[in-house]
């Protein structure tokens, strides 16, 4: 509000100061008319004043004898003869009558010299009438002189008030033009973090051009940003945005155009690539630049990125490379995040299924169209079965089968895993209870999403559904994400004691899928530690390639299960599809195991030994 006020202020006294300029200038001319008029008026007495005095000489003349020439007389009588109302204004009203019957005289007296008239043998007022036009004569000039001088005056001030006029124009169209670069200056640039913006990114894009040589657009977003600003604050998360920007500041390259363009996403402007895989190796530096932590004002944290790169040519302008970007970027999050990812047409094809899962999303029906099938957990080394993991699948009528891989990600993205996740309990507890009526003792493991424990009274609906079922939270087995526990320590710690004192058992699922930090990991209460089969295929294709024996013993296996042991806490290893694992994963201290070679998902759990 202030520029607009100093403006508005401005702009108030220049038209003040243009009105006074108006003022002065129309005194002015009024003083110099009023000058004018005295001037004339003055110059009209003196006529007066000479005429009677010529004629008063005329007179003495002839009372020695001397005739005057009548064509001497012929232009005082005519000044004589005028209308006098001017000269006498100037007098008082009995002086203006005295003065005016004595001119009448020196009239009279002036025909009658010139033979116009009868001759007049009196003396006349001629000395009279000098003081009575000499005063008139003064005032006249006195006023002139004043109106002159009011004209001067007012010439002097007008003269000012232009100055002072002209100063404020040229003021106000500085100010104007500061402001105009200041406006310019904050629609291109972020407040928050000093860098370019949506704007100008697009406005460098669209400059682009083939002397720009090879060109790239990098879209980097945070990765679950948005918990970070729920739970900790948008204070905390403005200073999480001015450190990575800063941190992004380090690695680009000078001529390149880094730029926050909305929330938690960064844009980066590459021109002048050797090859288009310099694009994917600079954003690679750009996401690896997080694998350590930040300092903040509250403390550590740890900032994950993922990005995107869409690589620019003929068929790819700026709107385009946006939108390849930003589709790039999604296809990083989607395979786990913490990487970048080039687009290909490929990743459009997968968006376009994404996007139609996300519209079957809004119309899914839980009771028709998602069912349960259960994974048996069984021993590494007997193979007998002493649990099941519960999965849901879902059966869509416009896509027909639809992945868990695929809809759950999005179901948390959208929201919808809330309601999948209720049901999933709901209809846990049934079948539970069910088998239980049957005689068949069942445990199971169920999935949660971060999203689905956010809630202060998440724990305790848990609970309440549980036990209105009658069974014991001793049965199930809560499995939570390694990245849920590693991006939203604070929360997601509070529910996971909260769990554990409610009786659940807690499982830290995806162990080894690429997240760092392990020490915050495991500050975090578990009774179970699940290994992704991520690190177990890895590891398998890495001994193989370096010949050695897959059915022996895993150093780093070895290394997770003594994790485990030194928590009091069992380790199930994921995704086992070959006897060779399975006699690794037992030789390396591996208890339990879980996968396509032990036991398929199935509508019905198999049965159970005791533990």
């Amino acid at each position: 509000m202030l520029p607009v006020f100093s403006a508005r202020r401005a702009l108030l006294g220049t038209l003040a100061l243009a009105v006074l300029v108006v003022v002065c200038l129309a005194l002015a001319v009024m003083s110099y008319a009023a000058a004018l008029s005295s001037r004339r008026d003055a110059a009209a007495v003196d006529e007066l004043r000479l005429a009677a005095n010529r004629v008063a000489a005329a007179d003495e003349l002839a009372d020695y004898g001397v005739e005057p020439e009548p064509a001497l007389l012929a232009d005082e009588i005519e000044v004589l003869a005028r209308d006098h109302s001017s000269a006498l204004s100037l007098m008082g009203p009995r002086d203006a009558a005295r003065a005016e019957h004595v001119i009448d005289e020196i009239l009279g007296c002036g025909l009658g010299l010139v033979g116009q008239g009868p001759a007049v043998d009196h003396s006349h007022a001629h000395g009279e009438i000098d003081g009575f036009l000499d005063r008139a004569s003064t005032a006249a000039r006195d006023a002139a002189t004043r109106a002159e001088r009011r004209a001067g005056v007012a010439i002097t001030v007008a003269a000012l008030a232009g100055l002072l006029t002209a100063l404020l124009l040229v003021r106000s169209r500085l100010s104007e033009v500061g402001l105009e670069a200041a406006l310019q200056e904050r629609s291109s640039v972020d407040p928050l973090t000093g860098l370019a913006n949506r704007r100008t990114l697009r406005h460098r894009l669209d400059a682009l051009d083939a002397s720009s040589g090879l060109s790239a657009m990098v879209l980097l977003d945070l990765d679950g940003f948005s918990t970070v600003n729920d739970e900790l604050g948008h204070q905390v998360g403005d200073e999480i945005l001015r450190a990575v920007a800063a941190r992004l500041g380090e690695i680009v390259r000078a001529g390149d155009l880094l730029a926050r363009i909305g929330g938690d996403e960064f844009g980066l402007v590459l021109a002048g690539l050797r090859e288009p895989n310099e694009a994917l190796e600079i954003a690679e530096r750009c996401v690896s630049a997080f694998d350590e932590s930040i300092w903040l004002s509250s403390g550590e944290e740890f900032i994950r990125v993922s990005g995107g790169v869409a690589v620019l040519d003929a068929d790819v302008g700026a709107n385009r490379a946006l939108v390849e970007a930003d589709l790039a970027m999604y296809e990083a999050k989607r395979l786990g995040g913490q990487q970048a990812v080039v687009f290909s047409p490929e990743i459009e094809a997968s968006a376009s299924r994404t996007a139609e899962i996300t519209r079957a999303l809004r119309g899914l029906d839980v009771t028709r169209e998602l069912s349960l099938v259960f994974q048996p957990i069984v021993r590494s080394d007997d193979r007998a079965v002493v649990s099941h993991e519960a999965l849901v699948r879902w059966e869509s009528p416009t896509l027909g089968t639809v992945s868990p891989a695929d809809f759950i990600p999005l179901a948390e993205r959208t929201g919808d895993v809330q309601v999948i996740g209720r049901w999933v309990r709901e209809e846990l507890c049934r079948r539970l209870v069910d088998w239980d009526a049957q005689g068949r003792a069942v445990d199971v493991s169920m999935n949660m999403s971060p999203l689905e424990l956010r809630g202060d009274d998440a724990v305790e609906e848990l609970v309440s559904l549980v036990r209105s079922h009658g069974l014991s939270p001793r049965r199930f087995t809560v499995e939570i994400t390694e990245s849920a526990v590693i991006d939203d320590a604070g929360v997601m710690r509070r529910r996971l004691v909260e769990l554990r004192g409610a009786g659940f058992r807690l499982a830290i699922d995806d162990f080894g899928s690429g997240y760092s930090n392990l020490g915050q990991l495991l500050g975090a209460p578990f009774d179970v530690l699940k290994v992704d089969r991520s690190l177990l295929l890895q590891l398998s294709e890495m001994r193989e390639a370096h010949g050695g024996d897959p059915s022996g013993p895993c150093a780093v296996m070895q290394s997770i299960a003594g994790i485990a042991a030194v928590f009091d806490a069992d380790i199930v290893c994921e995704g086992v599809e070959t006897a060779q694992q399975l006699t690794s994963l037992a030789a390396s201290g591996v208890t339990f195991v879980q996968g396509y070679h032990t036991g398929r998902p199935a509508p019905e759990p198999v049965e159970v030994v005791s533990v």
